[in-house]
């Protein structure tokens, strides 16, 4: 997951409030990816509410199961459970050449896992 950078995340857009921020993914992350990292989030919520240091708390963000895309920038390298196939089809073959995907699915928590 190194691999991952700022770039290849989902971004948001505000609510007319600025109090809360709708989810915007990208098309090229699979269900099972970004399950995975919804449950990245919850565990950093969870351990900021445990530490209770004080500052910013983490942004209030809504997932929207079919809620807007956009095209994104897909990292190179990932396991090919982490690429949404519809998506990897739609490219062309030296497209998904270039993206160097690991031949076997990586091994991802259930998604009712507690993290």
């Amino acid at each position: 997951m190194g691999k991952l950078k700022t770039a290849h995340m989902s971004s948001d857009e505000r609510d007319e409030e600025m109090r809360t921020f709708r989810v915007v993914r990208p098309e090229w992350q699979s269900a099972q990816f970004r399950r995975f990292m919804h449950q990245l989030d919850d565990l950093y919520i969870r351990e900021f509410k445990r530490m209770n240091k004080g500052g910013n708390a983490p942004r209030v963000r809504i997932q929207q199961l079919d809620g807007p895309q956009e095209a994104g920038s897909a990292p190179v390298g990932l396991w090919r459970n982490c690429y949404d196939s519809v998506w990897l089809a739609s490219l062309q073959a030296s497209q998904r050449n270039r993206l160097r995907i690991i031949d076997e699915d990586y091994p991802f928590p259930p998604s009712d896992a507690q993290l």
